[in-house]
Parts: structure tokens; C-alpha cells; sequence
């Protein structure tokens, strides 16, 4: 899985045979992004650190499978993909960026100068990798990975602005 991962940041694409590993090497990868995530200086209205952790884990494992749903539709329009091959360690290999882009967030390092060419690089990096397998366009591909992450961010948004909600009912979060 690094490997691959590693050849994607390198905008090395690979045909989706190379995709097979084991759910759980996928899992943790994403779930250590989601932790890495809660370390997230802005994640300090949360009371208690765990609470910070679950967030981060929360929003990422929640973001992906409607991310992988719409993307699955994406590219099977018109015949581009016929379904096969393991779309979710795809889309999780090219994510790997995401976990540098959130050390330098961690870090402090400037949003605009750091951190937005890190995701802006990582959006390309998973439509390259989707072009590579799927042997579409790479403007079909942006468009998909963009458009997937509308959907991701409205009901992961609504769904954590809730669960706020119930922490700061049990006064585990203090809103200011």
C-alpha cells in the first residue's frame, strides 16, 4: 500500500489490479489521518482531547464512504468504469498527502502558503490515480473528487454540528 502511495504523490497512476490489499491497511491508514486530524489546534473547543480525536476520526470515516458512493456513480456514467477494482483503497492510497497537509496544519504553518497547495495537490493526486485506472479524462476526474466532496461536507457537517450539539447539551463542549 506505501508503495503505491507513495508512487501516486509521485503522480504515478496504476491500474486498479495494484488497489488489492487488505481492508484493514486502508482502515488504519484513514483512521490515523482522522486522529491526526483531532491533534488539530482548532479542534480545542472540544473540552477533552478524546473528544478532539473522535472528531477528527468521526469526520473522515463518515466524509469517505458517501464520497466513494457518488464517485462510484461518477464513473460509471457513460460507461467510463465498469465497476471493477477496489475504488475505496484508491481513493484512500491517493489520500496519503492528506496527512502531511494536516502535520503542517498542526505545525502552524501558514493556510494559504502551506497548507491549501498541499489539498489543492492532493484533489489532483486522487483524479490522477482515478484517471490512471479507470482511463478517463483528468478534467472528468477533478470534476468528480471536487464534486464528491459537496455532498461529504453537507451531511458530514450537518451530522457533526449535531453531535456538538449533544456534547455541549452534556457539557462536554463549551461553545463560546
Amino acid at each position: 500500500m506505501f508503495k503505491v502511495a507513495f508512487d501516486l504523490v509521485r503522480l504515478r497512476t496504476h491500474p486498479f489490479a495494484d488497489y488489492n490489499w487488505p481492508f484493514w491497511q486502508s482502515a488504519l491508514m484513514l483512521t490515523f489521518i482522522g486522529v491526526l486530524a483531532g491533534l488539530e489546534p482548532s479542534s480545542e473547543a472540544l473540552t477533552l482531547p478524546s473528544l478532539s480525536i473522535f472528531g477528527g476520526v468521526f469526520i473522515v470515516w463518515a466524509s469517505y464512504p458517501i464520497m466513494m458512493v457518488f464517485l462510484r456513480w461518477w464513473l460509471k456514467r457513460g460507461g467510463r468504469w465498469d465497476g471493477q477494482g477496489n475504488l475505496f483503497n484508491l481513493i484512500v492510497a491517493a489520500s496519503a498527502i492528506d496527512m502531511l497537509a494536516v502535520v503542517l496544519t498542526i505545525a502552524g504553518a501558514e493556510q494559504l502558503l502551506f497548507v491549501a497547495p498541499v489539498w489543492i495537490y492532493s484533489v489532483w493526486i486522487a483524479a490522477a490515480a482515478l484517471k490512471g485506472a479507470c482511463h478517463t479524462t483528468m478534467p472528468y476526474t477533478v470534476a468528480g473528487v471536487l464534486l464528491a466532496m459537496v455532498p461529504a461536507i453537507i451531511v458530514v457537517g450537518i451530522a457533526w454540528i449535531g453531535i456538538i450539539i449533544i456534547f455541549a447539551e452534556t457539557g462536554l463542549v463549551v461553545l463560546q
